[in-house]
């Protein structure tokens, strides 16, 4: 009993709950955005939107734990970076690990499919839920391996600033108008400004274990250049929209 006890505070762990936060906010973020601009506060579709988001985001975390054990090898856990630390220390966790990546995939897809008939969500509702699951889960894994490409970045800023929101807007509005659209810039920019942070602790083993970002392959202090000038460019953006 004991034994299960630490195994399942193990893959508890390993599932790093406390990043599911941050989205959670990101997704209501979207949510109440469309709410301002006149969508209903529908609680089924909050919950149901939320739960097609959740499996998607929670996956990710084991997937990238598992695709990612031999760069993490050379990195420190911290709060924010550097995986789990549980599959070097319980390596016979990695396989439940990727099939229950693999498993949450499936079933935010499926969630996602009766959203869209539920709602008569548009069109491309299915789609963007299948690309944001694609960038998490190829992120470290083969064969397109994000990470590894020089194009993790991109994919995350993308993913956390515009679909994480995006979301939330969508499942609330049921389309990604324009006045979500004229948003997504800014949102972008916080994008970057939150994956080049959570890069920098990670940028001497990132090298070692063949990541190619901003850190890595240019140095700390270029990468905190960019954290400076996306997050500028962010707060720029929103102040013309203002003005």
């Amino acid at each position: 009993m004991c034994s299960v006890l630490r195994q399942a505070r193990s893959f508890l762990k390993l599932c790093r709950l406390r990043f599911l936060i941050p989205g959670l906010l990101l997704y209501i973020l979207g949510f109440l955005l469309a709410v301002a601009y006149g969508a209903d506060l529908e609680l089924e579709k909050f919950v149901l939107g939320y739960l097609i988001f959740f499996t998607a985001h929670l996956s990710l975390h084991l997937s990238n734990d598992y695709f990612d054990q031999k760069a993490d090898s050379f990195n420190s856990p911290t709060v924010v970076s550097g995986g789990s630390g549980i599959l070097k220390a319980h390596p016979e966790l990695a396989r439940p690990a990727l099939v229950i990546s693999v498993s949450l995939i499936v079933i935010s897809l499926l969630i996602a499919i009766y959203f869209q008939v539920r709602f008569a969500a548009p069109w491309y509702f299915f789609p963007l839920v299948l690309i944001g699951n694609g960038l998490g889960y190829f992120y470290a894994a083969p064969p397109f391996r994000l990470a590894y490409r020089g194009l993790g970045e991109l994919s995350t800023a993308f993913a956390a600033g515009v679909l994480m929101p995006g979301m939330g807007y969508i499942s609330a509005m049921n389309a990604l108008d324009h006045n979500f659209l004229i948003l997504a810039p800014a949102f972008l920019a916080y994008g970057v400004f939150f994956i080049l942070n959570v890069e920098m602790p990670d940028a001497q083993g990132d090298r070692e274990g063949g990541k190619v970002n901003l850190p890595a392959v240019y140095g700390e202090r270029r990468a905190y250049h960019a954290v400076l000038l996306s997050i500028s460019l962010g707060t720029t953006y929103f102040g013309a929209l203002y003005l």
